[in-house]
C-alpha cells in the first residue's frame, strides 16, 4: 500500500512530540464486523451498521430517533445529527451535522429506522451492554467500531479516493490532528 502522501504528516507529528499511546482500543475490522452482523439480532446488527458506516460514536447512534432521518431510500440516507453529537454541540453550523450514507446494502437500515416511532431511540441498549455484545467476539468495545471505521478510510486516503480532511470530517473530528494521530497509532492490514 503505498503511503507516500501521507509521509509528510507522519513526519510532521513526530516532529511535534506526538506519542503512540500504548492503551489504543484494538479497531474492529471489517471482516469481523460482518461476522458480528450475521449472528446478532437485527435490534443491535443494525444500530451497529450505522455506527460503522458513519464512523461514530455509540452514544451518538443509539440516541438517534426516526425524524433524524432526512432521506430513506434503499441506496441513500440522511442523517441530521441535530445537536446529538459532541462535535455538533460545539460548533452547530457546521457542514458535518448531516451525513449521507450512500450504498447497496442499506435495506435493513431503512425497514428499520421505519419500522421506529418518531419517539423511540435507534437502540436502548447503554454503552456498557453494547460493549458487553461486542466483548463476545473478542477485546473489541463501542470505541473499537468508530476505530476500526476510521481506520478503514484512512486506507482509502492511500488509493487517493479520499482526502485526509474528508476523513477527519467524516470521523466528525474537531481538528485533523486527532485523524492524524489515528492514521500514526493504526495497525498495518
Amino acid at each position: 500500500q503505498d503511503t507516500t502522501m501521507l509521509r509528510p504528516w507522519i513526519k510532521g507529528l513526530k516532529a511535534e512530540g506526538a506519542t503512540v499511546t500504548t492503551r489504543q482500543v484494538q479497531p474492529l475490522e471489517l471482516h469481523i464486523l460482518n461476522r458480528m452482523l450475521h449472528g446478532l439480532p437485527t435490534e443491535i446488527a443494525v444500530p451497529l451498521l450505522l455506527m460503522w458506516k458513519t464512523s461514530s460514536r455509540w452514544d451518538d447512534i443509539r440516541k438517534l430517533r426516526r425524524d433524524n432521518f432526512k432521506l430513506l431510500t434503499p441506496s441513500r440516507i440522511v442523517i441530521h445529527w441535530a445537536l446529538g453529537t459532541k462535535s455538533t454541540r460545539s460548533d452547530p453550523h457546521k457542514p458535518y451535522t448531516y451525513t449521507a450514507v450512500e450504498g447497496n446494502n442499506l435495506q435493513p437500515i431503512v425497514a428499520y429506522v421505519q419500522r421506529l416511532r418518531m419517539d423511540q431511540p435507534l437502540s436502548r441498549l447503554t454503552t456498557s451492554q453494547m460493549n458487553a455484545v461486542l466483548k463476545r467476539y473478542g477485546t473489541y468495545s463501542t470505541r473499537s467500531v468508530k476505530r476500526g471505521a476510521v481506520t478503514h478510510l484512512l486506507r482509502i486516503v492511500g488509493n487517493g479516493d479520499l482526502t485526509i480532511e474528508q476523513v477527519a470530517m467524516l470521523a466528525k473530528h474537531q481538528e485533523i490532528r486527532t485523524t492524524l494521530c489515528l492514521l500514526y497509532t493504526s495497525p498495518s492490514p
